[in-house]
């Protein structure tokens, strides 16, 4: 069994609960690995729905034509969409960390989901990125405390 462990770092040896406590939390960078593959796969379940309901990928997004900027792969988004699903993951493994709890993997680890083939409307747009949403599973990881 693998241990994602977080590091704790506390100044004045003060543990509030509160969000200022939680900024002298440093996730490791195992822990740091999980949270970008948690959001990308985030990312995928969210692009697979917008897929399935017929949005392609359009450089600005329109709703009456169905197009979004963010239906490409996770690695192609800027930085300002990444930090919008990276930090609140970040910051609940901060909490969760804070109360003493740790991330395990259960079995062999995380895989990609098998996922039925995605209905597409045909792309008008020749330059649109070659994107096919595939989401992870993380049902082998869990939370754990050890009792004192």
């Amino acid at each position: 069994m693998q241990l994602l462990h977080v590091k704790l770092i506390s100044c004045d040896g003060n543990h509030q609960k509160s969000q200022k406590s939680r900024n002298h939390v440093v996730l490791s960078a195992e822990l740091d690995e999980f949270v970008k593959a948690y959001a990308e796969s985030v990312h995928d379940q969210w692009a697979y729905a917008k897929i399935e309901q017929g949005w392609v990928y359009g450089e600005q997004i329109n709703d009456k034509y169905r197009q979004h900027s963010n239906l490409k792969s996770y690695k192609l988004l800027d930085r300002k969409d990444t930090t919008k699903l990276e930090d609140p993951i970040r910051e609940a493994l901060k909490s969760i960390e804070k109360l003493q709890f740790r991330l395990e993997k259960t079995d062999a680890g995380i895989m990609r989901i098998a996922t039925k083939p995605v209905q597409r409307k045909k792309q008008k747009d020749k330059s649109a990125p070659d994107y096919t949403p595939k989401a992870m599973d993380f049902t082998s990881v869990t939370i754990n405390r050890e009792m004192q």
